[in-house]
């Protein structure tokens, strides 16, 4: 688990200590948002890492104080949604 202040720090700042805690290429690290809203039963995922927001302190980059996981892989960030490993986990045959 990882406690973030997230009126001060960055997404930028998150990226720093994740790629420290699994030893991943900061340039290789890929941080998704999936957000589960009970509401209407639906689930969107995004890449949440991205250059723009890294710049944004955590409490204005996204919402992510309900119903969201992050998910962290090694991998491209340029890359296509379906081609990361967190989405292979939720596909059903």
């Amino acid at each position: 688990m990882i406690i973030v202040n997230k009126k001060s720090e960055t997404v930028a700042d998150l990226d720093k200590r994740f790629s420290e805690m699994f030893d991943i290429p900061i340039d290789r690290l890929v941080v998704f948002l999936r957000h589960e809203n009970a509401y209407n039963n639906t689930v969107r995922t995004e890449i949440y890492n991205i250059d723009w927001r890294k710049k944004y302190k955590f409490d204005d980059a996204s919402r992510v104080d309900h119903g969201c996981i992050l998910y962290v892989e090694e991998g491209d960030p340029n890359s296509k949604l379906d081609d990361f490993n967190w989405h292979k986990e939720f596909i059903k045959d």
